[in-house]
């Protein structure tokens, strides 16, 4: 992963899946901006999206393109090959065998899965 670090980084807005970085420091930036609004007289409106369930949902089409701008063509062509192929055999009591194909998401405990979700949500932050 190291190889490809300078290439797959992230707004530095975003906090999450970064060394040295958590949502704690994303509360603090939060709170000190809200404070000084507030201190000077002004109203704050703020937002949050629920995105718990994101990890599952994510384009596999929509994250190649926008890894496009950041890794070699070769780079893309494994992960569109691993993303064609991808399966998931679930297996249950006996004669009871569910296989189907994965066409969204990032592995859960992938190495690079926080990192590709990363890429995938920058386009949330507003510049």
């Amino acid at each position: 992963m190291q190889l490809f670090n300078t290439q797959l980084q992230s707004d530095n807005l975003q906090y999450g899946f970064k060394c040295n970085s958590s949502c704690s420091h994303a509360v603090f930036t939060l709170r000190t901006v809200v404070k000084r609004y507030v201190k000077d007289g002004s109203t704050v409106t703020l937002c949050a999206l629920d995105i718990a369930k994101a990890y599952n949902h994510v384009d596999h089409c929509a994250l190649l393109i926008l890894l496009d701008r950041h890794v070699s063509s070769n780079f893309i062509a494994l992960l569109y090959i691993g993303f064609q192929y991808a399966e998931f055999l679930c297996i249950g009591v006996p004669h009871y065998l569910l296989h189907f194909s994965v066409r969204a998401g990032v592995r859960q405990g992938g190495i690079l899965s926080p990192v590709f979700f990363a890429i995938y949500i920058d386009v949330l932050i507003a510049h």
